[in-house]
């Protein structure tokens, strides 16, 4: 080998050698949530003043984990939600817009921390593959406490979002009356191949299956196990999707694909100007609106007198 091929051959390595610790880097702040690879996105945020009202709840799931909830009892309750947050946050920052809506439709809320989060067990994030299955457990603990037979809807926001709608399909039918997906992605592959589009001009394909390589290896599973077209193809679930126009972080035509493939009774509503869990800011009287028609025509009883 010449002087020349063994500097390529050098240049090359070490290119490798980088990609390969960026991807390393990368995909376990991704994945691990307990990861410190950046300041936290939402230190020094004040806490709800409605935390100072919620009861901590605890589940142990199927793979022993113990994961935490804080319910929210309403005064005159019509239904009760299960308030699913999204990656890498907390119920107090996702749900900080739609509480006072949810309270003034007279909603008990359960917030729950997701696995590996909070004060929930767990290390790595499942994008919604590992968590639905959490999802049906926080069901089976609101159904055998829901002594008034109230409704119960699933509330998702981003990744919450996208776990709501993958449980959608093993939920089974008359359990629950409606579920809300706000900003959620179609499956954890194409939101990682999307970020990486946006960072990467270069070899994006590389990366991706790099990740998902790394994914497998440490938390047992792979981007594309499940997406939200598939599963959203089985469900005879209500769904009220919310999207701001204007998301970046998770773009709106993800929310128009999971709304075209659901199967059931769907309403799909784009909030112009909005950002990333940003329809309730952006519009509140609307997003309330949106919320209040879908609890009633949920909850409408048809009676036949003849």
């Amino acid at each position: 080998m010449n002087k020349t091929a063994k500097i390529l051959a050098a240049v090359g390595a070490a290119a490798a050698s980088a990609a390969a610790l960026t991807v390393s880097t990368v995909s376990d702040y991704a994945i691990n949530a307990r990861s410190k690879m950046f300041a936290d996105r939402h230190a020094g945020e004040a806490p709800l003043p409605q935390s100072r009202r919620t009861v901590p709840v605890t589940i142990q799931n199927s793979d022993g984990l113990k994961l935490t909830g804080h319910y929210l009892p309403a005064e005159n309750p019509k239904r009760t939600v299960i308030a699913v947050h999204g990656w890498r946050s907390s119920w107090q920052h996702d749900f900080r817009s739609q509480c006072g809506i949810l309270e003034s439709l007279d909603c008990n809320v359960l917030f729950i921390d997701q696995r590996a989060h909070g004060s929930s067990e767990g290390k790595y994030i499942g994008f919604g593959i590992t968590e639905r299955f959490d999802c049906l457990e926080w069901l089976n603990f609101t159904e055998a406490h829901n002594k008034e037979n109230l409704p119960i809807y699933l509330f998702g926001i981003s990744m919450g979002a996208t776990t709501v709608m993958l449980a959608s399909e093993l939920i089974g039918p008359g359990r629950v009356s409606g579920i809300i997906a706000d900003c959620g992605f179609t499956s954890a592959g194409d939101i990682w191949r999307y970020a990486i589009n946006q960072k990467a001009r270069h070899g994006s394909s590389g990366f991706y299956r790099l990740s998902d390589l790394r994914c497998i290896r440490k938390a047992g599973y792979r981007g594309d196990t499940r997406s939200t077209v598939q599963a959203l193809k089985n469900t005879d679930i209500p769904l009220l999707f919310f999207h701001g126009s204007e998301d970046k972080f998770v773009p709106a035509c993800m929310s128009r694909t999971s709304y075209e493939s659901c199967a059931s009774r769907k309403r799909l509503v784009i909030v112009d100007g909005a950002k990333h869990n940003g329809s309730c800011r952006a519009d509140p009287p609307r997003y309330r609106q949106e919320l209040e028609n879908f609890f009633n025509n949920n909850e409408t009883v048809v009676t036949d007198d003849t």
